[in-house]
């Protein structure tokens, strides 16, 4: 499989009775020397190809010369560019002022005289690296070696010494490679379990979002239909088949079970990263690299931040890897019946990692773009195949479930449409590269892209080079980085997997042994100062990349060893766990991490009858008018580069989203508002709305919890002109001050009447349009005696007056607060509050269930 042209001026004897293996040297045709432009021939079996080396003075055509500078030129200056990128030149004073100072603290934060180094503008990583692929692919296709990836196109050894020496090698690595899992268990169990005190490590919000979303899938709900999802369903399926598996569906118990989850995908992605890189940087001679396996998955289980929550990414990596593993797996073994399987298993997992987090797209862009350039035609179409028949597997129930245009307006027109979260002109990659947790495995990364630049320029790498998967898979992540409007440091743990397999290079003897064959035609060997020029640039690299593993390993570790502890999940999860009883009430929560740990179901929105699990990217979602939008209209709206993408914190405080999720009050026993991300989410008018049914609240650090009255009024009601009217209930304000006054269950205010004058009544309601009124709609509160005699009233249009509902359009929602003033000395007595609908012109009320009024509430008055 994977047959190719040879390239001009390297010639082959195809002699069966010749193995290079056995006789340690190539063996070299004079006759085939001197016709070396002859038409070469093809092979699908490249062990029966021996190389032999081009005579002096045969080369490429002028054009082809020319191509060929250009590519040394451009490789030559985008390597310094990518290490100024990658803030290399800092990374290495700063390692060398630890080792000198045996201080291995916070090495990342010690000033540099090269501080000012930088990339001069956001994208300059991504243009660099841009420039490096192109130079580089052009040299592999101008100046290849064989399809051998030999070290020196030396023999293997079949001595008993030989095999001796193979099995201490091999020995050695399983000791080294027991001891990074060991590392890669410590540093997950440190920040993913409780400490020996019960302490347990934070948890994040994307995580609490899915192992909820996971739970209620565990339930038998759909995602997209009952739930928002704003990534694609493979995550959640797998964490709900394991609390499925383990009998929890959510809780406390849950939330271990899910993380022993993470560890255990992590620890399993380092070996497959052992895996893949072992077959990745094979030399000739031996058909698995066992130091660059270990290395790998030395770096990307020591790699803090794919140790921390990273809850997407960590099975998206799994599935990447493994497909990884296939696809050389296949590429390597002489058996076509195993690529028969191989190939379209490779395939189906590459879709699995998309299916978990969409950048799996990367390493579908890299395979694809690496096939293509092997010519593997058949191996592209059982990839293709394995890849489209998971994705209709697993996303055909899904869809047929949701309904295919609310998966794709949740899937993807959500994450193309979404707001900036950061601020605008940073430089990510330069961010990333300054992590603490992830500064190895950078610098490491970055010491093997410059040797393999030196060995291109040289024309020693083969043209297999199976290393330009990595860097072409890391194109697309850097991209996507930079350019993408929303950051946060967990989305780099899917670019850490194929820095890993970079980074691992450096223990490879690809890179450090390449020579030439051995020969005794002076016209072919390299001249003295060409090749000791080349090995100093080779150790070098190797001593830089040495002296900065200690001190950046440690930086690394020592990160991950102090996680920052939960302050809130645990002890509000009890809490309501212990107050709800056996009730299983529903929680409103902009942060679900409080319903999850206390095993209570988030509240529905009654208008759509969906969950609150992710509120703020479902605030986002219907403040921009997904939900409504013709599918034309949103492709229009992704490619107008014109459209505003920032200003988060405008578009949350827009009017539709707020009414809306306070809606969930109506259907939920509990409420948790918390300081960072509910109260930033919400208008202080959404908050009183929350708070309007609260009887009592426990403060939990910077969360507090209410618990909500019931009321059989507090619900949509339906009016014949197209509106639905949602009570919120009574409550008082005095002096600006709202909730003045507690409000017993049942809707009962009670006054002093010499307090009433004192009071304004404020009766809240949420506006949902069905369908636009033909008429202006005015809306009344009255305050009526026992006798149904009116004793204080206000009639108005919505908003204060200033809405004219016959300009609303179906899908809005308003937030609305109608506050009458109280008259003084009102006798003793219950009184009773409504409120209702009419014609603004005409006069005539509206009705809801055949009723022109509801009951909102009572008002005892006390002498």
């Amino acid at each position: 499989m994977g047959g190719f042209d040879p390239p001009l001026g390297i010639c082959y004897n195809r002699s069966p009775n010749v193995n290079p293996r056995a006789s340690g040297r190539p063996v070299i045709n004079p006759q085939e020397v001197r016709s070396s432009n002859s038409k070469s021939v093809q092979s699908d079996n490249t062990d029966n190809i021996i190389p032999t080396l081009p005579q002096k003075g045969s080369g490429l055509s002028g054009w082809k010369q020319a191509l060929l500078w250009e590519a040394r030129l451009v490789l030559a200056l985008s390597t310094p560019g990518l290490l100024v990128a990658l803030h290399v030149p800092a990374r290495l004073y700063q390692a060398l002022v630890a080792l000198f100072t045996l201080q291995f603290g916070d090495v990342v934060t010690l000033s540099t005289p090269f501080d000012f180094l930088h990339s001069p503008f956001p994208v300059f990583p991504l243009v660099t690296l841009a420039f490096w692929l192109q130079g580089a692919m052009l040299l592999l296709w101008l100046k290849p070696l064989p399809e051998t990836e030999g070290s020196s196109f030396s023999a293997d050894s079949t001595t008993s010494k030989g095999n001796y020496r193979d099995r201490i090698e091999i020995a050695a690595a399983i000791g080294v490679l027991l001891l990074t899992l060991a590392l890669g268990w410590w540093e997950r169990s440190a920040q993913l379990l409780p400490d020996a005190s019960g302490r347990l490590p934070a948890s994040n919000y994307d995580e609490m979002v899915y192992y909820s979303g996971a739970a209620l899938l565990a339930q038998g709900h759909v995602p997209y239909r009952d739930f928002f999802l704003a990534h694609p369903p493979g995550a959640e399926l797998l964490y709900a088949l394991l609390l499925k598996l383990g009998g929890a569906a959510n809780g406390f118990n849950s939330f271990l079970l899910a993380r022993w989850g993470v560890i255990a995908l992590g620890l399993l992605t380092a070996l497959g990263a052992f895996w893949a890189a072992g077959r990745m940087w094979r030399s000739e001679s031996k058909s698995f690299a066992i130091w660059p396996g270990v290395a790998a998955a030395l770096l990307y289980a020591a790699d803090g931040l794919t140790s921390s929550v990273a809850t997407l990414e960590t099975p998206a990596n799994v599935f990447a890897i493994l497909a990884l593993g296939c696809y050389f797996e296949a590429d390597h073994s002489k058996n076509k019946r195993s690529g028969l399987f191989l190939w379209p298993l490779c395939g189906a997992l590459v879709a699995f990692s998309i299916l978990c987090k969409l950048p799996g797209v990367a390493l579908l862009f890299a395979l694809g773009v690496y096939i293509i350039y092997r010519k593997q035609w058949r191996p592209l179409f059982l990839v293709a195949l394995g890849f489209i028949a998971a994705v209709i597997v697993v996303m055909g129930p899904v869809v047929l479930l949701a309904k295919p245009g609310e998966v794709l307006r949740q899937m993807v027109f959500f994450q193309a449409l979404r707001p900036q979260e950061v601020e605008a002109g940073l430089d990510q990659i330069g961010r990333i590269a300054d992590y603490p947790g992830s500064v190895l495995i950078v610098f490491l990364a970055a010491c093997t892209l410059t040797a393999l630049a030196v060995n291109l320029i040289r024309g020693r790498v083969a043209r297999t080079a199976r290393w330009l998967i990595p860097v072409l898979w890391s194109f697309p992540m850097m991209a996507l980085l930079i350019l993408n409007k929303s950051f946060h440091p967990w989305y780099y743990v899917q670019w850490a997997l194929p820095l890993a397999l970079l980074g691992a290079g450096l223990a490879s003897g690809y890179i450090w042994r390449i020579r030439w064959s051995e020969t005794s035609d002076k016209n072919i060997t390299p001249n003295f100062f060409a090749a000791n020029s080349i090995r100093f640039l080779r150790y070098g690299l190797l001593v830089v990349a040495f002296l900065g593993l200690l001190p950046l390993l440690l930086t690394q570790t020592k990160f991950t060893a102090e996680p920052k502890i939960d302050r809130v999940y645990y002890p509000a999860g009890n809490y309501l766990k212990t107050q709800s009883g056996q009730s299983a009430q529903a929680v409103l929560v902009f942060d679900p991490g409080y319903s999850f740990m206390a095993g209570l179901k988030p509240a529905r929105l009654p208008f759509d009858n969906k969950f609150l699990v992710d509120s703020a990217g479902y605030m986002v979602y219907l403040n921009l008018d997904i939900d409504r939008r013709g599918l034309l209209d949103l492709v229009g709206a992704v490619l107008n580069d014109r459209r505003e993408r920032g200003q988060v914190d405008t578009i949350f405080k827009q009017e539709r989203a707020q009414a809306l999720v306070v809606e969930g009050v109506t259907q939920a026993g509990w409420t948790a508002l918390d300081g960072k991300l509910a109260l930033p989410q919400l208008t202080p008018r959404s908050v009183e709305f929350i708070q309007t049914p609260a009887t009592q609240s426990q403060a939990i650090d910077y969360v507090t919890l209410y618990r909500l009255r019931q009321w059989d009024s507090r619900h949509p009601w339906l009016f014949n002109n197209g509106l639905w009217l949602t009570p919120f209930g009574l409550s008082t304000s005095q002096n600006g001050r709202a909730n003045a006054d507690t409000v017993a269950p049942g809707e009962v205010l009670g006054l002093k009447a010499k307090e009433a004058g004192q009071r304004t009544l404020d009766v809240r309601f949420t506006w949902r349009v069905k369908r636009t009124p033909a008429q202006t709609t005015k809306v009344f509160v009255h305050v009526l005696d026992a006798t149904g005699k009116t004793v204080a009233q206000r009639d108005i249009l919505p908003l204060d007056g200033k809405a004219d509902t016959r300009n609303w359009k179906p899908g809005d929602a308003f937030e609305d607060v109608h506050s009458l003033p109280l008259p003084a000395n009102l006798p003793p007595g219950r009184y009773t509050v409504e409120a209702g609908l009419y014609d603004a012109v005409s006069g005539e009320r509206f009705t809801a269930d055949g009723k022109g009024s509801l009951v909102i509430g009572y008002l005892d008055i006390t002498a």
